[in-house]
């Protein structure tokens, strides 16, 4: 018994020294223990963490690395995690921009897909351009009149060489649309039936090119610095052109708007802008030429005239907004008068008889 109870009390020292070697490859220190608690309360931080960079998520990609995982400090991790992070943000914030115009026009893009295979073309063409007019009066004029009232300022100022060159921007979309309609009601075609179409399709190839240009110009830039319309139109008795105009792109664009004028109270104009003009950039430069070259593979003869009466709409719009932008400021008056003038185009649109109700376009010849 003698000899066993001194076994024993040889062995103890042994399994402390045991755990005192583990708590050094741990880097605890046995003397203290008022720090365990602090590390145990970081480890269950980091296992709480959805991340990219943990030692499981290591683990399970690189073989054999699990029998290392519990010997590395964490604090190294949670470094790495710091630095790929950070590289991941400095990424992804100048898609900021394109990314909230890209899903606040989804449900323009969605109806429009929809109603091009449908043959729906004139739904097609007036939902888009509902979309470009409540941006740029509806969603742009509010922000403007809620800005200048929250923040208490004669002026508010925002970007003038980002204003100017999305101007330049829209005014190229209204000349895209203007000279097939120009076109069309002169009865100067070549090849009547066919080269407005033709026309319409290099034109909206040369659009996408110009969209992508700008993209790439914003992004190094901040890196440096249907058919339920017609039947609700008969049930309402309205006409489908005020549906596809007015009334789908305000709700379409109601997260838009909300935002547009959040970031307007907060005196943060340029990101305003952003909303609501990035959002009428991308249907006019990218929206409506997508659908046209769709168009072209589905068989579609989706083209760029708009009609006389809408394109007349957007081009008076533009050229408002257009000169309201060019001094970099703005206030309530600016913000008034937007709004009203979308009231006078929505009212026009109201009493507008389409020349296709049906939302369809003949056949091209």
């Amino acid at each position: 018994m003698a000899t066993d109870s001194s076994d024993s009390r040889r062995l103890l020292p042994s399994r402390h020294n045991s755990h005192h070697q583990m708590d050094k490859i741990n880097g605890m220190n046995p003397e203290s223990t008022d720090q365990a608690p602090s590390l145990a309360s970081r480890h269950d931080e980091f296992e709480e963490e959805e991340s990219l960079v943990t030692p499981d998520a290591l683990s399970a990609r690189i073989g054999g690395f699990q029998r290392y995982a519990g010997s590395v400090n964490w604090g190294v991790f949670g470094s790495m995690k710091i630095v790929f992070l950070k590289s991941k943000l400095n990424v992804l914030i100048p898609f900021g921009r394109l990314l909230n115009s890209a899903f606040g026009n989804a449900t323009e893009l969605i109806i429009s897909i929809h109603a091009l295979s449908r043959g729906k073309l004139r739904v097609v063409q007036q939902c888009l351009l509902g979309s470009i007019l409540s941006n740029l009066l509806l969603v742009l004029g509010s922000a403007f009149f809620s800005g200048g009232l929250a923040c208490g300022k004669t002026m508010q100022t925002f970007s003038k060489a980002d204003a100017v060159v999305n101007s330049g921007l829209l005014l190229m979309a209204v000349m895209g649309l203007l000279i097939p309609a120009a076109l069309h009601y002169t009865h100067s075609e070549a090849q009547f039936g066919k080269s407005e179409l033709a026309l319409s399709r290099f034109s909206s190839c040369i659009m996408l090119v110009a969209y992508a240009s700008y993209l790439y110009f914003q992004l190094s830039n901040n890196r440096r610095r249907n058919e339920a319309n017609v039947g609700a139109s008969k049930a309402w008795n309205i006409p489908v052109a005020f549906i596809s105009v007015v009334l789908l792109p305000v709700v379409g664009n109601s997260a838009g708007h909300a935002n547009a004028v959040m970031f307007a109270v907060k005196d943060k104009l340029d990101i305003s802008l952003g909303v609501a003009i990035g959002s009428s950039i991308q249907i006019s430069m990218f929206g409506i030429p997508f659908c046209v070259v769709m168009g072209w593979m589905m068989g579609k003869p989706m083209d760029l005239n708009f009609h006389l009466f809408e394109t007349a709409s957007l081009l008076t719009t533009v050229l408002v907004v257009a000169f309201l932008l060019q001094d970099g400021t703005s206030n309530c008056v600016k913000g008034l008068m937007l709004f009203l003038c979308y009231l006078i185009v929505a009212a026009s649109f109201y009493v507008h008889a389409d020349p296709n109700s049906k939302g369809e376009k003949p056949p091209q010849n």
